[in-house]
């Protein structure tokens, strides 16, 4: 009796693997440039930081457990990646500006750069999903922080090619006047102020 073939996907490392590599592309695509030159692998992101290089951590949240000690309280971190109207404050105060990057380095993994809205390997096909959108020049945009019966005030500036909008998810809350408005349109170059009232009876938890 004839055994059966099997097509195995060759191991790698995940330390030394890229999101997406060489026998991907062989795999689902034409895996060449537009000059018919084979793509250069090492160029795409690390799938995990390798184990040796140092990697910083950054997290808002440990910031911000850290700035508020001993009944000290801040309503920003040095590095504008949290607000705060955690303690005494009643009213968050924001400012947000929504811009566009060129690229965003991820320690450990790689730069991670816009496209030019085409994927070569699909015959030049427009995509929605080569664009680097931030908040404050951050992806994610800043962490914030708040409490049941405090007032987020958010001015937000948008500095992209096209109308966009600020909206979270899981709160409980008003989408009236210039409160959390999911059907609002912000044109670019507009600015426009957000006020969003949290009940006393909200629930803790984590938002987006």
């Amino acid at each position: 009796m004839a055994e059966e073939k099997v097509n195995l996907t060759p191991q790698v490392d995940l330390k030394d693997a890229y999101v997406i590599g060489e026998y991907n592309f062989a795999a689902w695509s034409k895996g060449k440039d537009e000059n018919d030159n084979p793509f250069d692998t090492s160029n795409y992101l690390k799938v995990l930081p390798h184990p040796d290089e140092k990697i910083v951590f950054k997290d808002p949240y440990q910031d911000w457990q850290n700035d508020h000690q001993d009944g000290k309280f801040k309503e920003k971190s040095d590095s504008g990646n949290y607000y705060s109207s955690w303690g005494p404050d009643k009213v968050l105060d924001v400012n947000l500006r929504m811009s566009q990057l060129s690229e965003l380095e991820i320690e450990g993994l790689g730069i991670l750069k816009a496209g030019d809205g085409k994927i070569p390997w699909l015959d030049d096909k427009a995509t929605p999903y080569e664009i680097l959108r931030a908040y404050n020049g951050l992806v994610p945009g800043p962490m914030m922080i708040t409490e049941p019966g405090d007032t987020i005030k958010v001015t937000l500036k948008n500095d992209l090619d096209h109308s966009s909008n600020f909206h979270t998810h899981g709160l409980h809350v008003s989408p009236l006047g210039h409160g959390d408005n999911v059907l609002f349109g912000l044109a670019p170059g507009e600015t426009w102020e957000v006020e969003i009232n949290i009940p006393e009876v909200h629930f803790i938890g984590t938002d987006w």
